[in-house]
């Protein structure tokens, strides 16, 4: 975007030069140049100046402050020149120069932000002023217009910059998922069923066989979490959410995350985190023999995941019987949590059916 702002800006001096070749013309068939042959002298700096600045700005090296100075300092020059041309009473009512002289403001405010194209346009409109020996209408007209182009100007490019840095953070982001991802295939189809397989079958060797199962499967959660990236933060305070949600895949809990990274709230994260884990240690103390599955999906204002898994399941009536007995697992660690969120969760079941646990989380709570 940028780049095709200044090819844009290169084009509009080009034009520029070109109307003031023509109403060079125009003003000589008209003999009412004082000095003609300073006339062309003055079209002919212009040309040579638009052929060097248009090649330096097409790379950053011509965009820095020293090119920028060297153009306003010309279009000065230039406007200063047009004087000698021209009788005093028609120098107070043209200039020849016109939109040429304008496009230094706008290369400053295009490198530098409106603040350095506002300067350069009061040099600019104070040089018209001094050069017609008043501020006439038309001078105001001019400048007017000059500061309003700035102006629009200025924050286009402010804004294509900003877009340029969020792409360019989102491609990063997008890189790094797609390597850790590729690691963690890798890591998952080999080590990581080793270190499952170990801790399986190693208790069937007795003591030092349970005690071997127990470090393997402690490797094994360590290991899912790094492959995951569980502790791999983003920029301004975000964090990927599916690979939080996907550090907790283990042999009995098959997580799903999205292809691509869901940034939200490093707090945000942490608290569904928290939920999902109450979650799954429900389903490990109640169904120790099924299987959960873990489902993340990002919509544009929300973040939903749901848990379920293939236990017993339980009557409607438990939960509310739970509170009575005092265990506020259910209603605390996970629907509570939601609530404070400014989110809801829910909580389905029936006998013989598994649980379902779904989590609804505005991303504007704490993004």
């Amino acid at each position: 975007m940028d780049a095709q702002l200044w090819r844009g800006l290169s084009l509009l001096r080009v034009l520029a030069l070109a109307w003031s070749a023509v109403l060079a013309v125009w003003i000589h068939v008209a003999g009412d140049y004082a000095h003609p042959e300073r006339t062309w002298a003055v079209i002919g700096a212009m040309t040579a100046w638009t052929v060097v600045i248009t090649r330096a700005q097409r790379t950053q090296a011509g965009r820095t402050a020293p090119w920028l100075i060297a153009d306003l300092a010309v279009a000065v020059v230039v406007l200063v020149g047009t004087v000698t041309a021209d009788t005093p009473m028609l120098v107070a009512e043209r200039s020849l120069p016109v939109l040429w002289a304008a496009v230094p403001a706008l290369a400053a405010a295009l490198a530098h932000g409106v603040t350095a194209g506002l300067a350069a346009a009061a040099i600019l409109i104070a040089t018209t002023a001094g050069v017609r020996g008043a501020v006439t209408g038309t001078v105001v007209a001019n400048g007017v217009l000059l500061v309003f182009s700035v102006l629009v100007l200025g924050w286009v490019a402010d804004l294509a910059r900003s877009a340029e840095r969020e792409r360019v953070l989102a491609e990063e982001v997008r890189a790094r998922e797609a390597e850790r991802r590729r690691i963690g295939r890798i890591v998952h189809d080999g080590v990581l069923q080793v270190l499952a397989q170990v801790a399986h079958r190693a208790p069937e060797l007795g003591p030092d066989g349970q005690a071997l199962a127990a470090e393997a499967a402690e490797q094994e959660i360590a290991l899912r979490r790094l492959v995951a990236g569980d502790e791999t933060a983003a920029v301004g305070g975000e964090v990927d959410l599916a690979s939080v949600v996907a550090a907790l895949a283990s042999p009995t809990t098959t997580v799903s995350p999205p292809a691509e990274p869901v940034l939200v709230d490093a707090d945000l994260a942490s608290e569904l985190d928290a939920a999902v884990r109450a979650a799954l240690d429900n389903v490990r103390r109640h169904a120790p023999d099924a299987h959960a599955w873990v489902l993340l999906e990002d919509d544009v204002d929300d973040v939903r995941i749901v848990v379920r898994d293939d236990g017993p399941g339980f009557a409607p009536s438990r939960l509310d019987e739970a509170i009575a007995e005092g265990r506020l697992g259910v209603s605390e660690s996970i629907c509570g949590r939601l609530s404070d969120l400014g989110g809801r969760a829910s909580v389905r079941s029936t006998p013989g059916a598994g649980v379902v646990v779904e989590l609804v989380a505005p991303r504007g709570t704490h993004g």
